[in-house]
């Protein structure tokens, strides 16, 4: 995933929208009047107030997921972006499934701001009530667990790498999954992603030789020998079968 294309959400909680409702369009009407009236849950998110979450809910418990921010974001989303884990355990009673599945006007669920949180426990919260949100993808084409692989966080790619469907995933999911796994020193699972899907690093595909490519240019971050007799058996296959009079793997690794 290019560097910036899911921009820190901390910096972008919104404020909210004073202007005067546009009388021309309906639903845009509606947003306005949600962000309007959601400011005083917006804020009970960020700062993490349950208490005062909890009576604004009891007079107005369609806000629960009702988009409050300019970019449509719901309290849930900004109580994970600001980590806030007590306060979203709490939201999601009064949330349903198919709430987890709101996208903002990115294209992304909360689920893909937990992914870029690094807190486990709150994706963790997430997942239990839905997981459908791990395919989805936001209109960058990420899905979640791209978003954790992009930020290296170990913790959270290994959480959600064991949750979402690998048979599910396209082509391109998984390619690019190898990619930041490999850009980021998350080798085992790089190796499972390899294990799981042996022909993405086949000579006849461009992105997977990339990886390879990648992984021989810095062999010593793999630290156990039974990884890296892997790693070496397939360059060696994918360069023969790329170039037979390429070199041995083992003149890659300069390693006797």
């Amino acid at each position: 995933m290019e560097e910036g294309a899911f921009n820190n959400p901390l910096e972008e909680l919104e404020q909210i929208v004073s202007e005067e409702p546009s009388t021309s369009n309906r639903r845009e009407r509606t947003l306005e009047e949600y962000r309007t009236l959601g400011g005083p849950l917006l804020h009970a998110a960020v700062k993490g107030d349950w208490p005062a979450a909890k009576a604004f809910l009891e007079k107005y418990p369609d806000c629960a997921r009702a988009p409050i921010t300019k970019q449509q974001g719901t309290a849930l989303n900004n109580a994970v972006v600001a980590q806030r884990t007590t306060f979203t355990k709490e939201l999601l009673k009064w949330m349903t499934q198919k709430d987890m599945e709101i996208r903002n006007i990115k294209g992304a669920t909360a689920l893909h701001y937990a992914a870029q949180s690094g807190i486990v426990e709150i994706a963790e919260q997430l997942v239990k009530v839905n997981s459908k949100p791990l395919l989805i993808h936001d209109y960058e084409e990420n899905i979640p667990l791209h978003i954790a692989a992009c930020q290296g966080n170990t913790n959270m790619v290994s959480y959600l790498f064991s949750m979402t469907p690998f048979e599910h995933l396209t082509a391109n999911d998984r390619i690019r999954l190898l990619l930041d796994t490999i850009y980021n020193d998350m080798y085992d699972i790089a190796l499972k992603i390899l294990a799981m899907d042996p022909e993405i690093s086949t000579a006849d595909n461009a992105c997977g030789w990339k990886a390879l490519e990648m992984l021989a240019r810095k062999p010593f971050a793999i630290c156990r020998e039974s990884q890296l007799s892997f790693w070496k058996s397939r360059l060696n296959s994918c360069l023969f079968a790329y170039n037979p009079n390429f070199l041995n793997c083992r003149d890659i690794f300069d390693i006797s």
